[in-house]
């Protein structure tokens, strides 16, 4: 199936050794803008600023940290040591960065393996700086566009784990 060129598209087809991704200027784009934020977030620990309101508080990178890694041990004490001891591979921003760089230039790529892993893993990252675990607040229409495109990745990398995923419009 061929994309009308003037509409948003994504789309993810396995290659040889790794993954063909395709997507329109505007999807290139909006990806290196958000996982661009991701990034950043990653590297300094800056949450754009949301307005709180009377009964919302404003998110704090403490917030983003704990729904994008949650406690992996029932006791509050381990999970923090692990944060803790992990806190430098939690936080690293290459592969968000590689998806910027390539999302910067150009629409159309061949991703090695290792790179389509990198893409999968800051997509999902990317959603929780904007909504929150619970699927209150963000914009969902993000969410599910997020989760589609990763799943898309998955569905390219390992096309017996999944049936092909279907656009979410």
């Amino acid at each position: 199936m061929t994309a009308d060129i003037s509409e948003d598209y994504f789309d993810a087809a396995p290659a040889a050794d790794g993954v063909v991704v395709r997507m329109s200027a505007n999807v290139a784009a909006t990806l290196a803008h958000r996982v661009e934020r991701l990034a950043r977030f990653l590297e300094t620990g800056e949450v754009d600023a949301a307005p709180g309101g009377l009964l919302r508080r404003r998110t704090t990178a403490e917030d983003v940290i704990r729904r994008m890694y949650p406690d992996v041990y029932p006791d509050r004490a381990a999970a923090d040591g692990f944060r803790q001891r992990h806190s430098a591979a939690l936080g690293d921003s290459r592969a968000a960065r590689a998806l910027v760089f390539r999302c910067s230039a150009q629409t159309q790529h061949v991703l090695s393996r290792e790179e389509a892993e990198g893409w999968i893993g800051a997509l999902g990252l990317v959603r929780f700086l904007t909504a929150e675990r619970t699927g209150r607040g963000g914009d969902a229409a993000d969410l599910v566009w997020f989760s589609w495109a990763q799943e898309a990745l998955v569905g390219a990398l390992h096309p017996d784990w999944l049936s092909p995923p279907t656009d979410p419009r």
